[in-house]
């Protein structure tokens, strides 16, 4: 039975929505959640190109362009056992992907999101790392949160963000 290592989470939400993974020979793959359930979520897995991945990463491939327009038909299914601590095992689909409603709607883009976790995400941090910071140092947590938030209101364009009207005044 294949299995794959979560390697990083690529949306999050109440939980990793989306991630990359790997197989133990170096395969790229993708898990969309489809069924949350605290401790059991259950992800949609299907193996995909390297480019294609760095493409979607990029914001120029749609998530269910990622998911569909792939050479292999194959898919599987694979829940968790309280997190990513451990591999996934692999529960081979036979029927179409197409056939099912797990696929998300056209047009979801990494970039394209507007919520704090992307955009922690895109300055190199996520959501649950600094929940975690914020576990083991509130006040470090908070600092970091401080220096992003003026971050982001001295380039809102860097985040997709609106300018602020104030931004362009001195500080000081």
């Amino acid at each position: 039975m294949k299995s794959i290592r979560h390697t990083a989470t690529l949306d999050y939400y109440d939980g990793p929505q989306v991630f990359e993974g790997r197989d133990g020979v170096g395969g790229h793959y993708i898990g969309v959640m489809v069924e949350p359930d605290g401790q059991q979520d259950q992800y949609l897995i299907v193996e995909v190109e390297p480019e294609r991945l760095q493409q979607f990463r990029s914001g120029t491939l749609d998530l269910r362009s990622l998911l569909t327009e792939r050479e292999e038909d194959e898919w599987f299914l694979a829940k968790t056992n309280g997190g990513f601590d451990t591999p996934l095992l692999l529960q081979p689909q036979t029927t179409s992907l197409a056939a099912t409603s797990y696929l998300p709607e056209p047009g979801f883009l990494l970039h394209n999101s507007k919520s704090n976790s992307t955009v922690l995400r895109d300055e190199g941090r996520s959501v649950m790392a600094l929940c975690l910071l914020a576990q083991e140092h509130p006040g470090k947590a908070v600092q970091h949160a401080y220096e992003f938030a003026y971050r982001v209101w001295l380039s809102p364009s860097k985040y997709h963000l609106p300018m602020h009207p104030l931004a362009s005044q001195p500080v000081g």
